[in-house]
Order: structure tokens, then C-alpha cells, then sequence
């Protein structure tokens, strides 16, 4: 840190990582540019549903979070009830939304204009690389994401909280689970997409350098990670704002 640098200290919690990544991601331009000119493609998830009702505000298109995901991890013996997730991912082409319509359906017309937004569940800082849990037999939405991103170069980015980091390489657990001796439990498949944090977020939308210095909490702050920002004092009297903004982003409900 040079000396006309300051640095300061923020908590966030998962909530608040979940809205940082989609503001910034709503914000960016290669975003909105494959929104409105090309296509773009946010897969159902609780980070993207963030993302896609930011997205849908600024393009003024409408959506709504409930019940936008797939699979979830749950805690452990917890029975929930919720209504059934939707039936489509949040897909807009030249502006306009494509209605009814999931990955699977468009995959196939995508190309190298276009983005994918896909969650993921595990990441590691170290290697930037993201990891997918995959469920299904047939290795669900990553199957027709990497056909577009590997065949015919889609942008492929993965929004991804800092709570999901891992100590290993993702190729290394992708061997490990793939390995069961029962044949059950999940799989997971490394990403060849990019990684979005909340490290890159702040880096995008206030030009500062963000650390990872902590993490955990109780009493709602489980999950959270303390973050050291430096940078110009200006940027982060900027954040600082912003993060007070969305201190009460409440948590994810089914």
C-alpha cells in the first residue's frame, strides 16, 4: 500500500456478497452489451436471481427471484416447504426476454458474443477456478453450457460468494468425488469459466483492492467474511456508502 493509500475494514455477509456481485455484474459493461445486442444467458441459481432482478430493473424487464433455482444444499435435517422453482432461466436477446425458455433450448444457437452467467458451488482463489456440483446422470446445465463455451467460445462467467472457497484445487475434489465406494453423493466438475467474487466486484465498481482477512460469525453473520479495501479515501468513503445500503439485504428465502 503506497502512502497516499488508505485501507479500512468491511463485514459482509452472504446476503450482502450475493447483491455486491450482482450490482457489479449489472453494471458491466460486457454485460449489458451481450443483453441488449447479442445474448445473454443468467442460469437458475440464488446468486443469479440476484443478479437477473438487477438486470431486469436496468433493461426494464420483468422478473421475479422467487423460486428462480435449481438444486439446493440445505442444512442438515431441515424439512422445508417452498413453492416449485421456475421453469425457465433468465434469458434476454437483443433486449427483449426470451420467455419459457431454459439453456437447453438455446444453447445450441449460442456463440462467441454471447455470455453465460452460471453459479457455482465451489471456488478457488488461488487458481481463480470455479467447480460445479453436478446431480444429474446426465451432468445437467453444465453439459449444454460447456458445449456453447468450449465449441464455439461463449463467454462463460461464474458468480461465486468468497463462503464457497475451497483449500483444494477443484480438479483435485473433482477426482476425490468422482471416487465415492458407494457410487452415491454428488460430483463436481471444474469449470473451464471465469471466477466473479465479491473480490472482483469491489474491484470493479470502486477501484479498490480487496483482501480476504477473516470470516465467519454468528447471529447472522455466519458465512460472512471480513474484507480489508485499499485504495484512494474517496473510493472507499464510496463503499463504505454502499455497504451501509445494503447491510438489511435479507437472506435468501425460498
Amino acid at each position: 500500500m503506497s502512502a497516499s493509500e488508505s485501507s479500512r475494514q468491511f463485514l459482509l455477509t452472504v446476503s450482502m456478497g450475493k447483491r455486491l456481485i450482482a450490482d457489479a455484474l449489472a453494471a458491466d459493461e460486457a454485460v449489458l452489451r451481450a443483453a441488449k445486442e447479442h445474448c445473454l444467458v443468467v442460469i437458475m441459481g440464488s446468486t443469479n436471481a440476484q443478479i437477473a432482478a438487477a438486470l431486469a430493473e436496468k433493461l426494464s424487464l420483468p422478473f421475479s427471484p422467487q423460486g428462480f433455482h435449481r438444486g439446493l444444499q440445505l442444512g442438515p435435517a431441515r424439512a422445508v416447504e417452498h413453492p416449485a422453482p421456475q421453469s425457465a432461466d433468465f434469458i434476454v436477446r437483443a433486449g427483449e426476454l426470451l420467455r419459457d425458455k431454459t439453456v437447453f433450448d438455446i444453447a445450441d444457437t449460442l456463440g462467441k458474443d454471447d455470455l453465460i452467467l452460471k453459479g457455482a458451488n465451489a471456488v478457488h482463489l488461488k487458481t481463480q477456478s470455479a467447480g460445479v456440483l453436478i446431480g444429474s446422470p446426465v451432468g445437467g446445465t453444465m453439459m449444454p453450457i460447456l458445449q456453447a463455451a468450449v465449441g464455439r467460445r461463449t463467454r462463460l462467467i461464474h458468480p461465486v460468494g468468497l463462503e464457497k472457497r475451497v483449500e483444494r484445487p477443484i480438479g483435485e475434489l473433482a477426482a476425490l468425488a468422482s471416487r465415492s465406494n458407494d457410487g452415491k453423493g454428488l460430483r463436481l466438475l471444474q469449470s473451464c469459466g471465469e471466477v466473479f467474487t465479491e473480490l472482483d466486484a469491489i474491484e470493479a465498481l470502486f477501484s479498490l483492492r480487496a483482501y480476504l482477512l477473516a470470516a465467519g460469525g454468528v447471529c447472522g453473520a455466519e458465512g460472512s467474511v471480513l474484507l480489508t479495501l485499499s485504495g484512494s479515501e474517496e473510493n472507499l468513503l464510496r463503499a463504505e456508502r454502499y455497504f451501509r445500503s445494503i447491510q438489511d439485504t435479507p437472506s435468501f428465502s425460498l
